[in-house]
């Protein structure tokens, strides 16, 4: 299918671009991809109108400090695996999901967090690591957190280097020029994506204040 993309990209870090686009094992050796981030309104995932135009996935050149966004022993143990990213990969903004605050300062129920990263959806990452995400004072200006559902694509072919910008800002690459092309297929199946939308869902729905779907 024929997709315009947002001129920006979705830019994250190697261990979350891997367990998206190949997926991880999980502590049981289940083959596992992550498909949600952690965000608030003004995260730079939410910038350009990602509700209406999907974004291409780049790999930012450093990592998150481990102090703040700690890793789980799954995702350590994916991020010490070889990787090399191809510019060849799409999210799609599927849901969003608006968390209830358990207090003014963004915190949001633990007991969510613990299952969203124990039960093969989000096992990449400690529960701290989306928690401290809600309190990252660059993203958070007294809104909502969320938790957004993604969809990747692979699309027919790599972009050029010479069709990104890269020195615009840390933030994000930008593409330059034309930002029509096929996307081929999705990562997950249909079933497969359903299965976990529903059981996202399940984790999420006492603690969440709305849902927003985008698809």
């Amino acid at each position: 299918m024929k997709v315009e993309l947002a001129q920006t990209s979705l830019h994250v870090e190697k261990v979350n671009a891997q367990a998206m686009i190949e997926g991880y094992k999980d502590n049981l050796g289940i083959h596992r991809h992550v498909s949600i981030f952690a965000a608030t309104g003004r995260a730079t995932a939410m910038q350009n109108d990602f509700r209406r135009f999907p974004k291409l996935i780049t790999r930012h050149k450093g990592d998150r400090s481990l102090r703040d966004y700690p890793m789980s022993v799954v995702g350590k143990n994916l991020n010490d695996s070889p990787y090399i990213h191809k510019l060849k990969y799409i999210a799609m903004l599927d849901t969003i999901f608006y968390l209830n605050e358990v207090d003014v300062n963004n915190k949001v129920d633990m007991k969510m967090l613990k299952d969203l990263c124990t039960s093969g959806i989000f096992d990449i990452w400690e529960p701290i690591a989306p928690h401290n995400r809600f309190l990252d004072k660059k993203f958070n200006a007294k809104q909502s957190p969320m938790i957004l559902l993604v969809r990747i694509w692979e699309l027919e072919r790599d972009f050029r280097p010479s069709e990104i910008d890269t020195g615009i800002t840390t933030y994000w690459h930008t593409i330059i020029g034309n930002t029509y092309i096929e996307a081929v297929r999705p990562i997950l199946s249909d079933a497969i994506f359903r299965s976990m939308k529903d059981l996202i869902t399940s984790k999420i729905l006492p603690y969440k204040k709305r849902i927003e779907r985008v698809l």
